[in-house]
């Protein structure tokens, strides 16, 4: 189930609820922050990826950091589309039923779009920690990883449309639950499973981050090769994943605290879903932005305009899938 089928019970929860007002500006509040910050620091983000592709698209690594940059950019056109929405609803007055669902009809399929994009974000960080992991505890499977990444990448548009096929299943089911007024216990048992679903892709991005452990002090550790300890590889993936994994364990005190307000548990999980759409592609840019010196140098010359467009700045890979950090 998504978002909108419930609304209407998530504002009607969160009158009843303990819940004031201030809490609710205060919410709002912050996710404008969140979206300021990302419209602030995409010019940036285009910018430091537009010079490194030409030194990066032929390395592996690259398909992905390159996937992250389009997510970025659709996520950032469907949050445009639902912030437009509400504010012709703001400023116009109230509508005909009619006119209302065709004006919404384009928010309500940008939230389903921006939470399957989330959920695929999440499920590549978790494949690209797993495949790393395998390569490094059995080198002899390298040549196999970077060829399963390929072809995955190559019919990625197959993940995406898994996503959707769920996610308009759980819509229907819902739906078809909600018009005919089926029983308390089933619709109840109905929410649980979608949110058992989004605990589980939480685990998942924590099991991602845990991946990184081994790999980091196997590359303290080992003498050999000594390249790689200099360079740092996945180093980019790994600090995006790692701070997608703070992310999630940052909200748990969001939703108990929430539920301390009666909150139903599915009301919880699409309020935690609004934010993630908001703070992950923040994310994405700032662990872009920030992995190392380099970038972090270019963008300060590029905002005070001191000098000339750099050749090149990192992350940049070398052919073996490490990265070299200057």
């Amino acid at each position: 189930m998504d978002p909108a089928p419930i609304l209407i019970e998530l504002l009607v929860l969160l009158y009843l609820s303990k819940i004031g007002i201030e809490q609710v500006y205060a919410f709002f509040i912050t996710i404008g922050i969140i979206l300021l910050l990302l419209i602030l620091c995409f010019p940036l983000y285009v910018y430091v990826h537009r010079v490194n592709t030409e030194r990066d698209n032929e390395i592996s690594e690259y398909l992905f950091t390159n996937h992250f940059y389009k997510m970025v950019k659709k996520l950032l056109f469907f949050l445009f589309v639902i912030l437009a929405t509400l504010l012709y609803f703001f400023y116009s007055g109230v509508h005909s039923p009619l006119g209302t669902i065709a004006i919404a009809t384009p928010a309500f399929l940008s939230i389903i779009i921006l939470h399957v994009i989330i959920q695929v974000y999440q499920f590549i960080c978790f494949i690209l920690a797993v495949t790393k992991y395998v390569s490094q505890a059995f080198p002899s499977t390298e040549t196999i990883i970077l060829l399963f990444q390929k072809v995955m990448h190559r019919w990625i548009g197959l993940v995406y449309l898994v996503f959707v096929v769920k996610d308009i299943a759980s819509f229907v089911i819902y739906a078809k639950c909600f018009l005919l007024l089926c029983p308390d216990e089933e619709s109840s048992k109905i929410k649980l499973q979608y949110s058992a679903m989004f605990i589980i892709f939480n685990i998942i991005s924590l099991t991602s981050s845990l991946l990184y452990i081994p790999l980091l002090i196997s590359s303290k550790k080992s003498k050999i090769p000594l390249r790689i300890q200099h360079s740092k590889p996945q180093r980019y993936i790994f600090w995006q994943t790692l701070m997608t994994t703070v992310w999630k364990i940052a909200t748990i005190p969001l939703g108990v605290l929430l539920y301390s307000y009666r909150i139903p548990i599915i009301l919880i999980t699409l309020i935690l879903i609004s934010i993630d759409i908001t703070v992950i592609p923040l994310i994405i840019q700032i662990t872009y932005l920030s992995c190392n010196k380099r970038n972090v140098t270019a963008i300060f010359k590029t905002i005070c305009c001191c000098s000339k467009k750099p050749s090149s700045v990192q992350p940049h890979y070398q052919s073996n899938g490490s990265t070299g950090d200057a």
